[in-house]
This record gives C-alpha cells, sequence and structure tokens, in this order.
C-alpha cells in the first residue's frame, strides 16, 4: 500500500508514470543542489500544499495539526 492507502495496481498510475513523476523531482533536485538557504521557491517545489486543522483546547492545552 502507498501512502494514501491504495494499492499500487488499482490506483490508477502506470510504471511509465511514476517514471515521469521520478525524473521530475530529480531534475528539481539537481536545481537545488548545493543550495545553503531554503527559500520560498525551493519549498514550493516539494510541497503541494499544507493541510491544518482547528484548534483543539479541550484537553487545556492549545494542539493544533497541520
Amino acid at each position: 500500500m502507498n501512502r494514501e492507502g491504495q494499492d499500487r495496481p488499482g490506483n490508477g498510475k502506470c510504471l511509465h508514470q511514476d517514471k515521469a513523476d521520478f525524473d521530475i523531482f530529480a531534475a528539481t533536485i539537481r536545481q537545488v543542489l548545493g543550495t545553503t538557504e531554503l527559500m520560498p521557491t525551493i519549498v514550493s517545489h516539494f510541497v503541494q500544499k499544507i493541510i491544518t486543522q482547528s484548534p483543539d483546547t479541550s484537553s487545556g492545552h492549545r494542539r493544533q495539526r497541520i
């Protein structure tokens, strides 16, 4: 199973798409190789989205899932 809880054969992706995804990822890595500072443009290459949930204070402590 992958991270999304789907079996690889049934998730609609094929080996060619996986290779294409990896090639794009590898090209991005080559662009930022040697970078010593984390810039917003670099983060945007690797992070599709950040999901935050409403804070929970029921235990007396503020907790928030990201």
